[in-house]
């Protein structure tokens, strides 16, 4: 494919555990379109990499999702505090695609979901303080 997925980003599920998801840009209904693609798209790609680091790139092939639509894919195993680098390619019968541009994210070290329980928590107080 000559087309590359875009708008990839990261949303962290928990510290180790990230939701990517990205677009690929093609109408299926236009013919020039299509003629981009270099055949049948079979899937995509994903791949997570953390540049400054000696971990091995994490790499799914992802079928979920519908061209036009969002496309998403849960990456596991990250480490909190590193930074890493998502990219997303689509893959047909002929080969690989161009990859997306690098969508850069760093797991939080603290466990963010501890704020968001305190939040649910506090729905029925009339002040808040926060501690450190």
């Amino acid at each position: 494919p000559l087309v590359a997925p875009i708008n990839v980003t990261a949303v962290m599920l928990n510290q180790t555990t990230a939701n990517i998801t990205w677009m690929y840009p093609i109408d299926p209904s236009n013919d020039e379109d299509l003629s981009l693609l270099g055949g049948y798209i079979k899937g995509f790609y994903v791949i997570v990499f953390a540049p400054n680091s000696l971990q091995p790139p994490i790499v799914h092939r992802n079928y979920k999702g519908t061209i036009g639509q969002m496309y998403w894919d849960i990456v596991g195993n990250l480490t909190p505090g590193t930074t890493y680098h998502a990219q997303v390619k689509a893959f047909t019968k002929k080969g690989d695609g161009k990859p997306s541009t690098a969508y850069i994210f760093t797991p939080p070290k603290e466990d963010f979901r501890k704020f968001v329980l305190i939040l649910i928590n506090i729905t029925n107080l009339s002040y808040l303080t926060f501690q450190k």
